[in-house]
């Protein structure tokens, strides 16, 4: 179970993450979330996520997407948060690329911060937007 809904873990925050690269092909994230239970897994980070003409990625039901809603067709990095993990206990953090995501979590005013970052093998942006970021 999730220590974010479960008031007998105080001491630490822990997650299970997936991470995957379902390389912008609709068939491999939909046979991802397909076969990824959201009752083994927290949190998806994924890189080139498929993205509709809308700007939408798939998620199913069980899952609360995070990505960069100002320019979606060009995100490499999102995460996909489990829905049993309330809204109120995270928020988004703008990193300013399209190449990282991040949200930073509250539990018992204690903070952690997750990063999804994409590394494009052609340069070192992401690492340049992480640490501004940071």
């Amino acid at each position: 179970m999730n220590q974010y809904n479960n008031p007998q873990h105080t001491e630490h925050h822990e997650f299970t993450i997936c991470q995957q690269n379902p390389n912008k092909n609709l068939n491999a994230q939909l046979d991802l979330l397909h076969y990824l239970d959201p009752k083994d897994y927290d949190i998806i980070a994924m890189q080139e996520p498929w993205i509709d003409h809308l700007g939408h990625t798939r998620a199913g039901p069980r899952w609360e997407v995070q990505h960069h809603l100002d320019n979606p067709k060009k995100t490499r990095a999102a995460l996909l948060i489990n829905k049993k993990i309330s809204t109120n206990t995270w928020i988004d953090i703008p990193t300013g690329s399209q190449d990282v995501s991040a949200v930073k979590f509250t539990k018992d005013q204690e903070d952690l911060y997750l990063f999804n970052i994409y590394n494009d093998c052609n340069n070192s942006d992401s690492l340049t937007a992480l640490e501004t970021t940071l």
